[in-house]
């Protein structure tokens, strides 16, 4: 049996109109956890960093185990110097994920304010191991080895 190509071309705009109806038309399913973590980067974009704070913590309510989010509220709560709160979520970021350099980073650097040098040294050693390419892994990591007075150290990352 032949298909007549106008019946064609309009089940394959119904299909088409379905599936973007049902999957939101690309994006994230409006409510869902991931579509909460959409809305808090658009935030942090704006520089709303509590607002994000808000639609990150919906969106773990929502999946406690969706990492992105605990990830991405720690970000903001940086920018609101939350350091300890940040770490929290850094910390479950690992959990969910021990491979995520950035969060070992950004881990690192929450150690790094909050003045445990030490800390901060042992969570970028981790990132950079992760990610060797990473510029900014080298450059947090000695300005903590300046505070742990380990010059020759600071000097070598500062060099790669």
């Amino acid at each position: 049996m032949r298909i007549n190509r106008s019946i064609f071309a309009l089940l394959l705009v119904l299909a088409l109109l379905v599936t973007g109806i049902l999957t939101g038309c690309g994006g994230s399913a409006k409510g869902t956890a991931a579509w909460h973590v959409d809305q808090g980067i658009k935030l942090y974009e704006q520089g709303d960093y509590a607002a994000s704070v808000l639609e990150y913590t919906e969106a773990i309510r929502l999946d406690p185990e969706y990492g992105r989010a605990y990830y991405d509220r720690g970000t903001s709560l940086i920018e609101l110097g939350e350091y300890r709160r940040a770490i929290e979520d850094f910390s479950i970021t690992i959990r969910l994920d021990p491979e995520d350099a950035w969060a070992y980073g950004n881990r690192g650097d929450c150690y790094l304010e909050l003045g445990e040098a030490e800390r901060a040294v042992e969570d970028l050693d981790e990132c950079i191991r992760l990610a060797p390419d990473s510029a900014i892994g080298y450059v947090i990591r000695a300005t903590a080895y300046t505070h742990l007075k380990m010059d020759a150290e600071a000097q070598q990352d500062i060099d790669r």
